[in-house]
């Protein structure tokens, strides 16, 4: 199960960026998501909405990531969801 959220994180990394909107996230507000925190609540925490970058479902468990693009070039923020709730979360570059 953990393989299958990191195999998706990594393939939503090499997507490209994550939300062309302009949030962007850095290292405090990677402090402020918490584990079970519900989408919703780390959207505010974060001050804005990620982009979904995949979404499945397996044995009625519903999995997705979603990630933030960071402050610094090529840097993002992300989060792996286990039916709405953060299960994980990862971040690649984010500066304070």
């Amino acid at each position: 199960m953990r393989k299958l959220l990191i195999a998706t994180a990594a393939l939503a990394a090499l997507c490209g960026a994550a939300n062309a909107s302009t949030c962007k996230v850095g290292m405090a507000d990677y402090g402020k998501v918490k584990s079970g925190m519900t989408l919703a609540q780390a959207e505010t925490a974060l001050g804005c909405s990620g982009e979904e970058m995949s979404e499945s479902e397996a044995a009625g468990i519903k999995f997705s990531v979603v990630a933030w693009d960071g402050k610094a070039a090529a840097s993002m923020l992300m989060l792996m969801l286990q039916n709405g709730k953060v299960y994980t979360k990862s971040q690649f570059g984010l500066k304070p």
